[in-house]
């Protein structure tokens, strides 16, 4: 029997490194291609409910291998599959440590889409760039798989001198030739705290960003002090995730952001029997 698996979009940034969109199709064994390579040139629970379980025999569930696609054989070295209620079958990582966050172990690299993440995990190709994050107080962060690819879905907050991101919930959907999706959802009452990873705005380019995060007990009064400024927009056929003003990080760091262009890379399916 011939089955068919998708090659893994690679992103190349000196290391092998990458970003997330997500796309609430229920056909994830086809998810849009990645645009490709870069070159060198108060803790409100909404969003992030803890999710129910089916207490079925999991041995006559469908398998995540049907409902995920591609997906399933790329991640399962890192991490497992659970089916939820709220989401159907998510994925968790299995060796983070027990205060680890999505967003937390890379950089950001400014693209012709926007603030781009850039990982330093073996499965940010996929988790970063397609579908969304959930918190649920089991298993711990949950990534719930999508079809649209993105330079990163995150929430971001600005102000008093701080730059932070957290990951967008399964709440928030988006359209293409639309944009982002918030379905009455508040991104500044509806994100917890403690889901943000800040960084003072002079340390936004540093390349291991894990080394420069404020502790998480400061979260709430930083939040206090400064500003949601997501913005996403879709232009020529693709997601540009806007964040902070580029010239503005520029001034406080003294350093020129150089814009990275994003190039085709194979996205052919592989053969195997």
């Amino acid at each position: 029997m011939v089955s068919i698996r998708l090659l893994r979009y690679s992103f190349l940034l000196g290391l092998a490194v990458t970003a997330a969109a997500y796309g609430q199709s229920p056909n994830y064994g086809s998810p849009q291609p990645p645009p490709q390579d870069y070159d060198d040139r108060g803790h409100d629970d909404r969003g992030y409910d803890d999710h129910g379980y089916d207490d079925h025999d999991y041995d006559a569930t469908p398998s995540p291998r049907g409902e995920v696609g591609f997906f399933y054989e790329e991640l399962s070295p890192y991490g497992d599959w659970v089916l939820t209620r709220d989401h159907g079958w998510a994925w968790f990582p299995r060796t983070v440590r027990a205060d680890w966050r999505p967003y937390s172990d890379g950089r950001w690299v400014v693209t012709d889409y926007g603030w781009t993440w850039a990982s330093n995990e073996p499965f940010g190709w996929a988790t970063y760039h397609y579908g969304r994050w959930a918190w649920d107080s089991r298993f711990g962060w949950l990534w719930v798989p999508g079809t649209i690819w993105g330079p990163a879905w995150v929430s971001w907050q600005y102000g008093g001198g701080y730059v932070g991101w957290a990951p967008l919930p399964p709440t928030v959907g988006f359209e293409i030739g639309v944009g982002i999706r918030l379905g009455g959802f508040n991104l500044s009452l509806g994100i917890r705290p403690d889901t943000y990873s800040f960084v003072r705005e002079r340390s936004l380019l540093e390349p291991r960003l894990s080394g420069y995060l404020e502790p998480r007990a400061r979260n709430v009064t930083i939040i206090h002090e400064t500003t949601n400024i997501t913005n996403y927009t879709f232009v020529e056929n693709h997601v540009v995730n806007r964040g902070v003003e580029v010239r503005r990080i520029e001034q406080i760091t003294g350093r020129r952001v150089r814009e990275r262009r994003i190039n085709q890379t194979a996205t052919a399916p592989r053969n195997r029997t």
